[in-house]
């Protein structure tokens, strides 16, 4: 009875393994596999994700491991690794320990079952599972070896329906109603130093038509930007006729201003930048390189334009290295340093303002400045 039963769970193991749709990777010393359980889904649909090493050689394995992630665009539901005390596995780093692996027939195959739900985001795209071995040990040569066996991958074809009612791909299956996605922007969300001409463009997973075509352009004041929108294929662009003001601004696409092919509507979406350009240092006190300076100096550096915090990430730093305590004061178009104990006699300090540690009224911000001084011996 034992042996009907070693027998039949071997051939399970063998159905599931060839009938899985993937790529294996093979060389002299093992094997290692991938594939889905069917070659193409829906959205909503569960479907299975089997990874199985084989070890034919004529030495034993420890320490085996392998990276099999789950594919964006996937949800993890569940795994098993079938007739193993053992379910080694994360779904969060998609590392699957297997332990050790014998040559002989007893132990010389195992195999890992991931079930998974196929998400809207996924929806006409095609999705790649893959799998590798990233630890495995010779026990005749105590060496890794992981890195002679390539990686398998399988590919898993989502297509732009979702599964009904019905279930399964009859009367259930329905016409596309998922909603366009946008994939990327230009100028991306909370850029800054963006051109007064810069025209705007929004992309999308899939081509796109005309809504309602509600799309407004505001300021930080809610005062709304003259534009016009155009349509091609999966991009919206927006222009406006007059140079924007440097300021800041946010893009506004309403919902159904813009539908895909099948009349799903886009659901409202804003994102936000800023137009102009970095700050300038026109003057600080005391100067660049500046000798003799007292070792009580309050320390001012003037911009171009009035300016705001903005991540306050600014160092005064002696020669060696040391970090002074200070205070930073901002009034209009300066910015003020002060230092409650006396700077060291005859010492170096450098001044940093960091990228971002300051920013114009609209957002934008300094680049990296540094400024130097040595104070007086006595």
């Amino acid at each position: 009875m034992g042996s009907i039963k070693y027998i039949s769970l071997v051939t399970l193991l063998f159905v599931l393994i060839f009938s899985s749709v993937g790529v294996a990777s093979a060389s002299a010393y093992g094997y290692i596999n991938v594939g889905f359980n069917q070659t193409t889904a829906h959205v909503g649909d569960t479907v299975n994700i089997i990874v199985t090493v084989t070890n034919p050689s004529v030495e034993d394995w420890s320490k085996v491991s392998v990276y099999a992630p789950i594919p964006d665009g996937l949800k993890y539901v569940s795994h098993v690794v079938p007739n193993k005390i053992i379910q080694d596995y994360d779904p969060n780093t998609g590392i699957w320990n297997v332990g050790s692996m014998r040559h002989d027939f007893n132990g010389y195959i195992k195999s890992l079952i991931i079930t998974v739900k196929v998400s809207p985001e996924a929806a006409g795209q095609n999705l790649t599972a893959t799998a590798k071995f990233t630890s495995l040990i010779s026990d005749i040569s105590c060496i890794n070896i992981a890195k002679r066996m390539a990686p398998a991958k399988s590919t898993l074809t989502v297509l732009n329906t979702i599964t009904g009612p019905g279930g399964g791909s009859g009367s259930g299956q329905g016409i596309d109603n998922i909603a366009p996605r946008i994939t990327s922007t230009d100028p991306a969300n909370n850029t800054v130093n963006i051109p007064a001409n810069k025209q705007i463009k929004v992309t999308f997973h899939e081509p796109i038509k005309k809504g309602n075509m509600r799309v407004e352009l505001k300021n930080s004041n809610g005062k709304i930007i003259p534009v016009t929108s155009s349509v091609s294929g999966n991009i919206l662009t927006i222009n406006h006729s007059a140079l924007l003001a440097e300021g800041k601004y946010q893009l506004i696409l309403h919902t159904g201003s813009i539908t895909d092919l099948a009349g799903n509507p886009l659901a409202f979406w804003a994102s936000k930048f800023s137009v102009g350009t970095s700050l300038k240092i026109i003057s600080s006190n005391p100067a660049n390189n500046a000798v003799n300076v007292a070792r009580n100096k309050v320390i001012t550096i003037t911009f171009n334009e009035p300016i705001k915090a903005g991540n306050m990430w600014i160092e005064l730093k002696g020669s060696d290295g040391s970090t002074v305590p200070i205070y930073r004061i901002i009034s209009g178009n300066t910015l003020t340093i002060k230092h409650s104990a006396l700077l060291k006699a005859g010492t170096r300090y450098q001044l940093i303002l960091h990228t971002g540690s300051i920013t114009d009224l609209a957002g934008n911000p300094i680049a990296f400045k540094s400024t130097s001084f040595t104070t007086r011996k006595t």
